[in-house]
């Protein structure tokens, strides 16, 4: 998402790890990377709420795995544009 000032975001949604270890992060403009949480075997599945700071220009949230990692996910986004990466 693109932010013109700095404001609150949230992204609703389920995600469950199949195998490995996964954690959402927030990517700000400046580059600085923050884990939002963590998901392992032993807390496979869970409801969220993604709430961060957005700061003006490029925000970014996106999954980090370990190679082998698996990741199902069903997320709600209010408004904005949702980019796929390949």
């Amino acid at each position: 998402m693109t932010a013109s000032v700095a404001g609150h975001a949230s992204i609703d949604g389920t995600l469950k790890v199949t195998s490995g270890r996964a954690r959402p992060a927030h990517i700000a403009p400046d580059g600085q990377v923050t884990t939002l949480f963590e998901l392992s075997p032993d807390a496979p599945s869970v409801t969220v709420a993604l709430r961060f700071t957005a700061l003006p220009g490029e925000n970014r949230v996106k999954p980090v795995m370990a190679r082998g990692a698996a990741l199902e996910m069903s997320l709600h986004f209010d408004r904005g544009n949702l980019h796929v990466l390949t």
